[in-house]
């Protein structure tokens, strides 16, 4: 293997930052040269004007980026970053799978995506039931696909 490959993430899972958490993510982030977001979360009243929580999204236990997900007036998918160094692994399509996982169990059927052209074969990928025929906001993705709804109403 040569020293440029990477090899995929084996274990990915988001995890509920505290304040804490959020700090170091905001000073790794900070080193990032040419980020595209200036902050993790948008400010200390975050949670009581979107319900702004932030995941840290952690592969084969090690800190390799984060989730910002806001609950209001729908659930989104408001920001996600995968650290340069840790990119190319398949890391993004298994955090957003564990996110999901986690806003199934709460009761939550459909999440909202803004998408961009650089962001919608990702998207597509991760959501292949649902057709993304433009860039924009999409505020119903639903987060199972009916095949997969099917599946688990006969498991029950």
């Amino acid at each position: 293997m040569n020293s440029k490959e990477k090899l995929p993430a084996r274990h990915v899972q988001v995890v509920l930052t505290d304040p804490e958490q959020r700090k170091a993510l905001q000073a790794r982030l900070d080193q990032v040269s040419g980020r595209e977001m200036l902050q993790v979360c948008s400010g200390e009243n975050a949670w009581e004007q979107w319900r702004e929580v932030c995941f840290e999204i952690k592969a084969d236990n090690e800190s390799v980026g984060y989730i910002v997900e806001r609950g209001w007036p729908t659930l989104e998918i408001f920001r996600m970053f995968i650290f340069p160094e840790h990119r190319l692994r398949g890391i993004g399509k298994k955090a957003v799978a564990s996110w999901k996982l986690l806003r199934l169990a709460n009761g939550f059927t459909s999440v909202q995506l803004e998408i961009d052209d650089e962001s919608h074969a990702f998207w597509q990928s991760t959501f292949p039931w649902y057709e993304f025929c433009y860039s924009g906001v999409h505020s119903k993705v639903p987060l199972l696909s009916d095949a997969d709804n099917v599946a688990s109403r006969a498991r029950v």
